[in-house]
């Protein structure tokens, strides 16, 4: 259980594929759900996009997402060490996606039934066909 150890960089990979792949199920089926996204996920996008309220969430959110990526990162190999610098990370990538300097997270907020990916990459979003850019909007009116 998230043992200490020297991070490395494949464990930090390791670790933004793991926190990516938590945080976009769990943002997707705040969506999906309508009382799921009222009791958690609501209060996130009842607030204009900024970086001073990246990390604006519900009670319920934070700790029901938290728990889910601790409970994975324990079950991986990837150390104590390295889950603090990837969970850092994040933070910093929230912040930075609520800064309207990404367009991917921005056209989720434009548009909330696309882009759950955050914080790194966009995988999941074009496995699972949920990415859209700007003119993907314009094409569905």
């Amino acid at each position: 259980v998230l043992e200490p150890s020297a991070p490395s960089v494949v464990q930090v990979l390791q670790g933004m594929f793991l926190l990516d792949t938590v945080e976009y199920f769990c943002h997707r089926a705040m969506h999906m759900n309508r009382r799921l996204y009222g009791l958690a996920h609501a209060t996130h996008h009842s607030v204009p996009m900024s970086a001073e309220l990246a990390l604006y969430n519900a009670a319920a959110e934070a700790g029901c997402t938290g728990f889910l990526i601790f409970l994975t990162f324990a079950m991986t190999d990837v150390g104590y060490s390295s889950f603090i610098i990837v969970t850092t990370l994040g933070d910093i990538k929230t912040v930075w996606d609520h800064s309207r300097y990404s367009t991917h997270h921005l056209q989720h907020h434009v548009q909330p039934d696309c882009n759950y990916e955050q914080p790194f990459f966009d995988v999941w979003d074009q496995v699972l066909g949920t990415k859209a850019e700007e003119d993907d909007r314009k094409k569905r009116k």
